[in-house]
């Protein structure tokens, strides 16, 4: 249907690889790209940074990352209005040295391109908001996304022990309630719909396999009714 202009987008709570594969057969990729890439927006201290690939393609060479650093660099200012995003490799270390074969071929070739490239970044500078757009492979990036919804669990977890543990922290809680709503939502990835598959020729959302019913509110910068191609 969103092919055939019927639909402006599809949504799929299913196998992000079997969603993917059907988006690359019936759509196709979009002039230039290898492969697409999952774009998450992940929580930070000073908004958002898309993480890309968050899980569509395990195993990467190193063309597929400078594709991706693209693709996350147009989607900054396309859908997310950045005037020029910050763009950095996933390593180990953030000196030239670090990293593997994969991301200091990555890196070599990034340098020499006309993007705001900051160089590697460690998982540390996602959250602190160092960069908007974090680039790795499928596989880093859906171990970083797992941890994340891990910790943010855990620290739900602890906040719930501690408020549960007195009278007085009952009624801590009932002053600080709004406040720390807003933390839960902020942690929570069950509030996010989905994440964008870049580089196909038409809007695909790949929601959490364990989505589950309740209401949720998509971070995204787009105004209504506008389309954008990444």
């Amino acid at each position: 249907m969103v092919k055939a202009g019927e639909a402006d987008a599809v949504v799929s709570a299913g196998n992000s690889g079997a969603m993917m594969a059907a988006a690359v057969m019936l759509l196709g990729n979009l002039p230039g790209v290898h492969r697409p890439a999952i774009g998450l927006e992940l929580p930070s201290r000073r908004g958002h940074v898309t993480l890309l690939d968050a899980g569509a393609n395990v195993e990467c060479e190193p063309l597929n990352l400078v594709q991706f650093a693209v693709m996350g660099d147009v989607f900054g200012r396309s859908v997310r209005g950045l005037l020029s995003p910050r763009v950095g490799i996933v390593s180990n270390g953030e000196e030239e040295s670090k990293g593997t074969e994969l991301t200091r071929a990555a890196d070599r070739v990034l340098r020499q391109m006309p993007l705001n490239y900051v160089g590697y970044i460690e998982g540390r500078d996602i959250n602190a908001g160092n960069v908007d757009i974090a680039v790795t492979d499928g596989f880093t990036g859906n171990a970083i996304l797992k941890s994340l919804e891990g910790l943010g669990s855990f620290v739900q977890f602890l906040l719930r022990q501690m408020f549960e543990r007195n009278l007085k922290t009952k009624l801590a809680y009932l002053l600080l309630r709004k406040d720390l709503q807003r933390i839960r939502d902020a942690l929570d990835y069950d509030a996010v719909g989905g994440a964008p598959l870049l580089g196909v020729n038409g809007v695909t959302i790949i929601a959490h396999g364990s989505s589950s019913r309740k209401r949720s509110r998509t971070r995204s910068a787009s105004p209504p009714n506008r389309r954008v191609r990444t």
